[in-house]
């Protein structure tokens, strides 16, 4: 974990003292890899994710999350038409065998907030790749933390070059859906992993 002194204004414009932190979830390295939270491979797909709050530790503003790329393969890739999202929790897995595509419909999802809209460009090699938000999520701890991406383009990389991420073991931690002619409104498949990921939160 790193962190930063920062301030914030308050309502009546004094600056109140806040740090901004840096907190891992997951390891590194490994020869396994998963395609979530982006799975370059298919035109149109959604990814989702849980992060337990006490891997988080903290309330605050999310601003940032960063995702480890583990192949030596993979090349500069920009993923158009993304949409991500953040929520609040109140279950450490997906409750269901079959997840819903409209993550609001989830059991114990509240807050669901879209934080980043656009392109996201994804550098070659091996390393964290950082997507920063156009919002910032508020993050009260007291639940888990929900992530969910949507991809909407139609184009795709060939499997041989687009990235695989490093992931985490974890009990129905993520769920994805895709698809080759439209995006996906079907439900999908939780699995027993969540990626490698590092969230920036001020608080």
């Amino acid at each position: 974990m790193s962190n930063t002194q920062k301030y914030f204004l308050g309502s009546s414009g004094q600056r109140i003292p806040g740090t901004e932190q840096t907190i891992q979830i997951g390891n590194t390295g490994g020869v396994d890899a998963r395609f979530n939270p982006m799975y370059e491979f298919y035109e149109y797909y959604w990814t989702g994710q849980i992060y337990d709050r006490t891997d988080i530790g903290i309330s605050g503003l999310i601003s940032k999350m960063q995702f480890y790329q583990q192949n030596t393969s993979a090349i500069q890739y920009t993923t158009n038409d993304l949409t991500i999202k953040l929520g609040h929790i109140t279950s450490t897995t997906f409750p269901s065998s079959l997840v819903a595509e409209d993550f609001s419909t989830i059991s114990g999802v509240t807050d669901l907030t879209t934080v980043f809209t656009g392109s996201f460009t994804r550098t070659a090699g091996v390393g964290w790749k950082e997507i920063t938000f156009d919002n910032d999520f508020d993050y009260d701890n007291t639940k888990d933390l929900i992530v969910n991406f949507q991809y909407r383009n139609g184009s795709y990389l060939s499997s041989s070059v687009s990235a695989e991420w490093s992931y985490d073991s974890r009990t129905y931690g993520s769920a994805l859906e895709y698809a080759v002619s439209s995006y996906p409104t079907s439900t999908g498949a939780r699995s027993g992993y969540v990626p490698t990921t590092k969230i920036t939160i001020f608080g």
